[in-house]
């Protein structure tokens, strides 16, 4: 084998270099599913020491678990959305 490695693998280099692509913008996706099931799971226990309290608070029952509806939705909002940002690969 003669001849140097630029002339043997020419596709080598172009493999080497960095991408120049950008970036794709998946954290604040990310951020908001953790930030979301975060509160998902404090309301879910503040839910659980109501209805073992006081379970005749029916109301209140009620408004949490209306928020953890809530908090439920909007994390599976961001995680559809992280995943079609991850589907096109770059290429929106």
């Amino acid at each position: 084998m003669t001849g140097t490695v630029h002339e043997l693998f020419p596709d080598a280099v172009a493999a080497s270099e960095p991408s120049t692509a950008p970036p794709l913008p998946v954290m604040p996706h990310v951020a908001e599913i953790i930030i979301q099931l975060e509160r998902l799971r404090a309301t879910s226990e503040q839910a659980l020491a109501v209805m073992r309290l006081c379970p005749t608070l029916t109301s209140a029952t009620t408004e949490f678990l209306n928020q953890i509806m809530d908090h439920w939705v909007r994390a599976s909002g961001a995680n559809d959305a992280l995943a079609a940002i991850l589907s096109c690969k770059g290429q929106a």
